[in-house]
């Protein structure tokens, strides 16, 4: 909830996003423990008995939600975003003079993003679909009225 009141409160546009097939975007697997064989799944066309090497995290691998969380951290620092102090899973980007262009709050791979202005949101939108392939992404209305006199129906 915070979050959002504090996006209301600096009037942001909002948006969310949900990465599609989050773990399978993760950067390559590094195994300590070496490479990972699977019998592979109904549908691909390979004779009975065969192994196919697994190459990307997947859902159910223990490591995989580590890896995610890795790709995206090293993403957004890459990126000019610094991690909150309060929560760490709530990010901010800022301008040359300080003030905040861009927060994102992130659970496994749902974002939501606030951003100042319309440059603000096309950037962040651009800079992450360049990296993820997104299931949705869309903007979020929030009503941020300055003022409780100002949120008159009639």
């Amino acid at each position: 909830m915070m979050f959002l009141q504090v996006s209301a409160n600096l009037h942001q546009l909002l948006d969310i996003a949900d990465v599609k097939n989050a773990f399978c975007q993760s950067n390559p697997m590094q195994r300590a423990a070496g490479q990972i064989f699977v019998e592979p799944c109904e549908g691909i066309d390979l004779e009975p008995g065969a192994l196919i090497e697994l190459l990307v995290n997947v859902y159910g691998l223990d490591d995989a939600p580590v890896a995610w969380r890795r790709t995206v951290v090293s993403y957004l620092e890459q990126n000019g975003f610094v991690r909150s102090l309060l929560e760490p899973c709530w990010w901010m980007r800022y301008g040359s003079q300080g003030q905040i262009l861009n927060v994102m709050l992130l659970e496994v791979d749902d974002f939501m993003i606030g951003s100042c202005d319309s440059t603000s949101r096309a950037w962040i939108r651009q800079l992450l679909e360049a990296r993820f392939k997104f299931g949705k992404y869309r903007d979020c209305l929030l009503y941020t009225s300055p003022s409780p006199r100002d949120r008159s129906l009639s």
